[in-house]
């Protein structure tokens, strides 16, 4: 796998980001309905060097911080490899309902193919997901997959689990036995499932259960130069440091800024809004926040010691940091308060924003 590297960082360049209407009209002075995808050369490095690495069936987990380009990295994933005669990739977003959105950058023919099986066979697109062997015993019949490098990436599978009752361990066991099964059926050089959430919650249940068949790993923010790129292609008015200050790099902020037309102000007390009522919610609980807070000068580390803990992960203002070696992309703390050692504010506006409540 690591012979394709280069050839996929240049055709990944290829890959432009669809802009929603709202921004097109109101944000760029030529009509544009794309943007330039900003760099995660990275990213593609540490995939093919490392986590693909001489694996012949593997399942990946892949994490991140909420907005942090998740979703969009792994649509330009596969549009990029569909464009080899040596792989397929079959993306699946179990957030989406309509078909266009649900298979993005899937083949054509697998992708019509996915769709009638739904219809005719599965019911929804969840159980899709969770029928692998049967899915790919009929996909085979009408879509050469041999001696194919397939790849599976299934976007926000805590949904699917949830609504079905699976657990976490019951999943990835299953999934353990189904990719060899599926790898043996259709004679595929290699074959990994590539699962990406949000949810941080589900996030310890996944490093709970990796090692035989699950390696767990963590994909960050943009770093600051890439980050301005993102911004000079959104054509922010704004002071580059100031948004990087609040946003620590996450895309989805500069997005949410745009549609702001960006109001910085507004933003934050959308933020400050939803802080509030997770307060509310937990004092409701019995649980006093702020006091709580107040020991730990909001040191994500510190947080992470108390009963918040499990709170602010399934809130998502927390993210649990691994090693370096399961990190796939650029993370260079640079000492920032709000990035610990074990644990990290998913933003550094939520540590501002607690910081001004507790004031």
């Amino acid at each position: 796998m690591k012979e394709y590297v280069d050839r996929v960082i240049e055709k990944l360049k290829d890959y432009r980001i669809p802009i929603p209407i709202r921004l097109t009209t109101k944000f760029f002075e030529l009509e544009r309905s794309e943007i330039e995808f900003i760099d995660r050369e990275y990213e593609v490095e540490r995939l093919f060097k490392n986590v693909f690495s001489n694996v012949l069936s593997w399942n990946f987990v892949i994490y991140g911080p909420w907005g942090c380009g998740k979703t969009e990295f792994a649509r330009a994933l596969t549009y990029t490899l569909n464009q080899f005669d040596d792989f397929q990739v079959i993306y699946v977003n179990l957030a989406e309902e309509e078909y266009s959105r649900i298979f993005v950058h899937v083949k054509k023919d697998v992708k019509q193919y996915l769709i009638s099986l739904i219809e005719t066979s599965f019911g929804e697109v969840g159980k899709l997901v969770l029928n692998l062997y049967m899915l790919f015993q009929n996909l085979i019949e009408k879509i050469k997959l041999q001696d194919k490098h397939l790849i599976f990436i299934i976007d926000e599978i805590t949904r699917s689990l949830n609504r079905y009752k699976i657990s976490i361990r019951d999943f990835i066991s299953s999934m353990d036995k189904k990719v060899h099964e599926v790898r043996n059926l259709i004679n595929s050089r290699t074959f990994y499932t590539i699962i990406l959430t949000s949810e941080q919650t589900a996030v310890n249940y996944f490093i709970r259960e990796s090692g035989k068949s699950l390696n767990v790993y963590m994909m960050w923010h943009l770093p600051k130069n890439d980050f301005e790129k993102l911004l000079e292609e959104l054509n922010c008015p704004l002071d580059f440091d100031e948004v990087w200050k609040i946003s620590g790099g996450c895309p989805r902020v500069a997005i949410e800024l745009a549609y702001l037309n960006w109001n910085v102000e507004t933003w934050l007390n959308r933020v400050r809004t939803n802080i509030r009522s997770i307060i509310d919610e937990l004092y409701a609980e019995g649980i006093n926040v702020l006091e709580i807070l107040k020991n730990t000068n909001l040191k994500p580390d510190e947080i992470a010691r108390t009963k918040l803990l499990n709170k602010f992960l399934e809130k998502n203002l927390l993210i649990f940091l691994p090693s370096r070696e399961f990190i796939i992309s650029k993370f260079v703390s640079n000492n920032e308060e709000w990035i610990g050692n074990s644990w990290a504010w998913q933003l550094p506006v939520y540590m501002k924003i607690f910081e001004e409540f507790i004031r």
